[in-house]
């Protein structure tokens, strides 16, 4: 399926409807390194099509004859697909819901710093992805925010001893998100933070790692890294203030982490008394609501009213 710049158009040239059919494709890296995401390669993509309709697109189809039928044909074991031209175990309703969107928010399983970014749907993301159904800039600020980020270290592993891989069963189930309906604070903190952020990396040149060195680099004096740091800072205390912990003092500033290697510690963050808090109040919320879904039978493993939970890290998880 997938195509390098020449052959998309190889296959354009001998019939430029297929345009149709093939899509510019990212991937995890490219979401953190690329200042835009700009096409440099691409993939054929049929969507959910029967193959009368997906034989339209002669030269792209035959390439997929050509390249893909045979390895899917020689599969063995549990396979139930035989429609060799589309991407196996697609979701209808997923596919539906895309393309009725002109951005999705999206992050890559494994990063350096946890990330989230708008991206557009008229691209492939590969597995090396995740895709996230939020609309309102609200709920980027929550994801964004250093309470989420507490949350995510906490639960979820890390690849070699700096890179986070970002679980959504771990961190994102598990993850009591505050009430935030109408929220408009959060909504133009968001909003701002997103824009801000796309601006620098455009005019910098540079993607969201290295851009996120330079946020978290005590001796980095850029004004507009400072106000990206403002922006933070205002949109992590709007969000514990959505959970109504005005008492909760955040104390932002350059702090050393426990969890990452001693050369990298530093980070732009709430204060260790701060996290440590953080983290006793959304497990106190996490097991609370664990057991209202419990007593109303969203959950099994139950036996004469008492609650049965996983425990992982010392967290109660739903």
């Amino acid at each position: 399926f997938e195509l390098t710049a020449e052959e998309r158009a190889e296959i354009l040239a001998a019939d430029p409807k297929c345009v149709e059919v093939i899509f510019p494709l990212f991937n995890g890296q490219d979401l953190n390194t690329m200042p835009k995401l700009e096409p440099y390669r691409w993939v054929i993509y049929f969507r959910d099509w029967p193959e009368e309709r997906a034989r339209l697109y002669g030269p792209a189809f035959r390439r997929a004859e050509a390249l893909v039928k045979p390895y899917r044909d020689s599969l063995t074991g549990q396979i139930h697909q035989d429609c060799f031209w589309k991407f196996w175990d697609l979701r209808p309703q997923l596919v539906a819901e895309l393309d009725r969107r002109r951005t999705i928010l999206a992050s890559a399983i494994t990063s350096k710093y946890l990330s989230f970014r708008y991206v557009p749907t008229n691209v492939i993301m590969n597995k090396a992805t995740k895709l996230y159904f939020f609309d309102a800039w609200r709920h980027f600020a929550c994801l964004q925010s250093s309470i989420h980020a507490v949350w995510a270290y906490w639960t979820c592993g890390m690849m070699g001893l700096s890179t986070l891989k970002y679980s959504t069963t771990e961190a994102l189930e598990t993850w009591p998100m505050p009430a935030l309906d109408g929220n408009g604070e959060l909504d133009d903190l968001g909003e701002r933070y997103h824009a801000h952020r796309e601006s620098l990396m455009a005019d910098k040149a540079i993607g969201l790692t290295e851009l996120y060195n330079r946020f978290h680099d005590p001796s980095d004096a850029d004004a507009r890294i400072g106000v990206m740091r403002e922006l933070q800072r205002e949109m992590d205390i709007a969000v514990a203030r959505a959970y109504g912990w005005d008492d909760l003092g955040l104390e932002h500033g350059f702090h050393e982490v426990p969890y990452l290697p001693e050369n990298d510690r530093v980070r732009f963050t709430i204060s260790e008394r701060a996290r440590l808090e953080v983290l006793r109040r959304l497990s106190e919320l996490n097991r609370q609501r664990y057991e209202e879904e419990v007593a109303r039978g969203v959950h099994g493993g139950t036996m004469n009213g008492r609650r049965t939970t996983r425990v992982r890290r010392g967290g109660t998880r739903r």
